[in-house]
């Protein structure tokens, strides 16, 4: 019922969105953005009731992906937090979408980069709803593989091409030390899913503590060269 729902009011905010901004071919793109964002947004208010009625919603998908030799638990929260950082980096997405129409415009590829960018933003919001280290893991490689596409956007050009691989040669570094940082704690603890709510109450020694930090802080400086 949710989902027939959802899919009603998507085709309807669209033919209204076509009919007033007619069927010029930025219409398209410019229509499919405001109504994905009003549908956001839609969602985000019933995530927020949720939220205020609660205090807290957890998500486990544990079900969906199961396989025959191994079972993959990708857990999620929502809190107060996380639906303020939703809506805020949303927001700035669609803000760059409407930027990107007039400075693209005329660029054959839009269709391309609107599909990868699209994408890049599913993929933060899979980053920012992760509960435990293997689901930010499956995030963070995501934003680093689409991190790639986006900045080797002109592949037909050297230099982007250049930075686009260096970047993502850069991020392998951060890779290898929140592995790094993953196997530690998991040695320690000696639980196959590690949570952060369980890394808040876990009692470690202080140089422990302070080596894990570093090695996050340097994890997170090497992504934010993309």
């Amino acid at each position: 019922m949710f989902l027939f729902f959802f899919a009603t009011f998507f085709l309807f905010g669209y033919i209204t969105g076509t009919l007033v901004f007619g069927r010029h071919v930025l219409s398209f793109w410019v229509t499919t953005i405001l109504v994905i964002f009003v549908c956001m947004s839609t969602l985000f208010i019933f995530f927020l009731v949720s939220v205020c009625l609660y205090n807290y919603q957890y998500y486990d998908f544990c079900l969906i992906l199961l396989l025959d030799f191994c079972s993959i638990c990708l857990t999620f929260s929502c809190n107060q937090f996380h639906i303020f950082i939703l809506l805020l980096i949303n927001m700035i997405f669609c803000f760059i979408l409407f930027y990107a129409f007039y400075y693209m415009y005329f660029d054959m590829l839009l269709g391309r980069f609107m599909y990868i960018f699209w994408i890049f933003a599913l993929c933060m919001n899979f980053f920012i709803l992760a509960h435990d280290f293997l689901t930010a893991y499956c995030g963070w490689e995501l934003l680093g593989l689409f991190s790639f596409f986006l900045i080797s956007y002109f592949w037909y050009r050297f230099f982007a091409l250049k930075y686009g691989f260096k970047a993502f040669f850069i991020s392998k570094v951060g890779d290898v030390l929140l592995i790094l940082v993953f196997s530690i704690i998991s040695n320690m603890n000696g639980y196959s899913l590690i949570t952060f709510q369980y890394v808040n109450h876990l009692c470690m020694d202080y140089y422990y503590i302070s080596a894990l930090i570093w090695l996050l802080v340097v994890c997170a400086s090497t992504k934010s060269t993309q």
